[in-house]
């Protein structure tokens, strides 16, 4: 099979394509196109089918993104709360690093509201869906995207097993 690399046009010529080719029907779909490719460049050339495709992946994935971000926020609360519920020295030693940043008002912070402070600090670095690497490739050929789609959608469809979205 022959190796047909993206083009290179500039991201906005890019996104105008997308946008005057009729495919994009919400505001939001541009936004949801770049979102689904992460921070990284969306890639010239998808077709129409390709790029409905990629905001369909992206529902999905958002979907599934933001239920294991709330559970891991959940856990990480109760173990983060028993842990300073169980030590005295540690809950102080956490008021204290906590006042740097929050003065005062740190030393009267609960057990409960520094696990929840620290829970949501936490899940903003997690990554619940991983991003097949074929889909960051540059140039992107449409080998290396129709593996990355392939990837994505297993990915998806085990995760959604798992979180109760599908059976």
């Amino acid at each position: 099979m022959e190796i047909v690399a993206f083009d290179n046009t500039p991201q906005e010529a890019r996104e105008q394509d997308y946008i005057t080719s009729g495919v994009f029907t919400k505001k939001t779909d541009a936004g949801d196109l770049h979102s689904f490719f992460d921070s990284y460049t969306v890639p010239s050339g998808l077709t129409d089918y390709e790029v409905r495709l990629c905001l369909y992946l992206h529902a999905r994935k958002k979907v599934i993104s933001e239920r294991l971000s709330k559970k891991k926020k959940g856990e990480l609360k109760v173990k983060w709360q028993k842990q300073l519920e169980d030590d005295y020295h540690a809950l102080e030693k956490v008021r204290e690093d906590l006042s740097l940043i929050c003065g005062e008002h740190a030393f009267s912070m609960t057990a409960e509201e520094i696990a929840e402070l620290y829970s949501v600090t936490a899940v903003t670095t997690y990554w619940p869906v991983p991003f097949p690497r074929e889909l960051l490739r540059s140039p992107m050929t449409r080998d290396s995207f129709n593996c990355g789609i392939y990837k994505l959608v297993n990915t998806l469809d085990t995760l959604e097993r798992k979180v109760g979205l599908r059976r």
